[in-house]
């Protein structure tokens, strides 16, 4: 019985093996009703997207970049790939030898996007657009970002002034915005540098996905979007569309599969290589640098009053008067109804969307909010769990409520309840991997630049988890030891 539940197994792992294999197989594909029937991956949002959703029996997926895109198609999660002919003239994505199955399709043309309400401001860059390419400022910006060869950027003279114009961008979309050592590069960086500098105003520019810039927009979050944004009607209704500045062709791209593999080198020197390429070059430990303290800041605030906003929920909870209670019990059902993604997207585009709090803050305040629900609740079970009896001893001995609770009934619910706050707070260092949504290049943002950059799907994750794992470590250490001293 055992050898033929072997033989089925076995047989199993072949079939499986052999339809992944066909999966993976590619065909010659000249139009789109040869990748019938094929994955195709698109940036969500994009002209593609709109695009393929007219075409019947494609599998499409979706992801939120350039980078994630051709990450994507490289490692086998997608057999085609739809993108911009003039995004394969980066050299680095050139060196990964992606071929491209045919193009010309689809013609597009990228304009900047401005609040319906700021037509001051879209006319300014209509009439600065239209000097640079009589000056021959815009052909020279052309041939140096659209060619084979490694640029550098210009150093661009900004006045220092209190009202900067707030660009929301791609931080992974060379050769239009990218890093570089640290810094803002491409040619739409430039154009905008440019045109603040005509404007007589410095520019800010923030990092988000492409899903994330007309809502950022429309929330005053951002003055202006530029992202190699295509004009379409469904847009054109939410936004104000500048005149073009930049034309390209869509092309459809594969990933063949190679015929040997090369051979690989000892870890040694593949840990070195990877370490250099994603830690060293273009100095990206500053940016993890940055990364890591925008996440210590979010994790560490967020405790700290997240931990004193639940205490007064907690004593709220166990007020005598019912519409006290009630009102803290639903806070509590709230924020533990709602997934803390949500919660933290409703604060930055709704709630504090007309205010000029920082995404830092707001993401401390959505973080604090959501860990006070859950810290309240482990302070009343704690506080309950201790015997009334303590209480009315201490109050018999002469103590007055106040320092029976803080002398008898704290100590012994703080011992119960730190093992429990020690996990929720580890928790919460862990959730804030979600704070690039609202354009904060914490650790996990900083790691999606590096790969959009290096196209190395597996180390920047790993230094990066390695990090988050030395924080929540440390934290326990830290509880851990408070505990025992408790």
């Amino acid at each position: 019985m055992m050898i033929k539940f072997r033989n089925l197994f076995l047989l199993l792992a072949v079939g499986i093996f052999v339809s992944c294999a066909e999966k993976q197989e590619q065909k010659q594909v000249s139009s789109f009703d040869d990748l019938k029937g094929s994955e195709v991956a698109v940036i969500l949002g994009s002209m593609y997207d709109l695009y393929v959703s007219d075409f019947s029996g494609l599998e499409i997926k979706r992801v939120p970049n350039p980078a994630d895109l051709l990450t994507t198609l490289e490692y086998g999660k997608s057999a085609y790939a739809l993108i911009d002919s003039v995004m394969l003239i980066d050299p680095v994505i050139r060196a990964k030898n992606f071929k491209v199955d045919f193009s010309g399709f689809n013609p597009n043309y990228y304009a900047l996007a401005f609040r319906k309400t700021d037509t001051t401001l879209c006319r300014k860059f209509n009439e600065f657009l239209a000097q640079i390419k009589s000056n021959g400022v815009y052909a020279d910006m052309y041939d140096r970002w659209t060619s084979d060869k490694s640029v550098e950027m210009p150093t661009i003279q900004l006045p220092k002034d209190e009202n900067p114009i707030l660009v929301g961008t791609l931080g992974a979309n060379p050769p239009f915005s990218f890093f570089k050592d640290n810094e803002w590069v491409g040619f739409e960086i430039e154009m905008l540098q440019r045109f603040a500098q005509s404007a007589g105003r410095s520019v800010q520019f923030f990092n988000y996905d492409f899903g994330a810039l007309i809502a950022s927009l429309n929330a005053n979050k951002i003055d202006v979007i530029v992202s190699t944004m295509s004009v379409t009607e469904e847009r054109a209704e939410q936004v104000l569309f500048s005149d073009s500045y930049f034309g390209t062709v869509g092309c459809c791209i594969s990933f063949p599969q190679r015929a040997e593999q090369a051979k690989s080198a000892g870890f040694i020197d593949e840990f070195k290589d990877a370490f250099h390429r994603n830690i060293i070059a273009e100095k990206r430990y500053l940016m993890l640098w940055d990364g890591f303290l925008k996440t210590l800041t979010i994790s560490f605030f967020a405790i700290l009053l997240g931990t004193i906003l639940g205490i007064a929920v907690c004593l709220l909870r166990m007020s005598k008067s019912k519409i006290v209670v009630n009102f803290a019990k639903c806070y509590v059902e709230l924020m533990r109804g709602i997934p803390i993604l949500v919660f933290l997207m409703v604060m930055f585009y709704v709630i504090f969307a007309s205010t000029s709090m920082s995404a830092v803050w707001v993401a401390v305040f959505a973080f604090a909010m959501n860990f006070a629900a859950y810290v309240s609740e482990m302070f009343r079970t704690a506080i309950q769990s201790v015997d009334k009896g303590q209480t009315e001893a201490g109050i018999a001995l002469g103590f007055s409520r106040f320092k029976t609770f803080i002398y008898i009934v704290a100590p012994q619910a703080i011992r119960q309840v730190l093992p429990v706050y020690r996990g929720e707070a580890i928790s919460l260092i862990k959730n804030t991997s979600i704070v690039g949504y609202i354009a904060i290049q914490d650790l996990t943002k900083v790691s999606d630049i590096i790969r959009s950059r290096t196209f190395d799907a597996f180390f920047p994750l790993l230094i990066i988890s390695v990090i988050y794992f030395l924080l929540a470590w440390l934290l326990g250490f830290l509880l851990d030891y408070l505990n025992k001293k408790i």
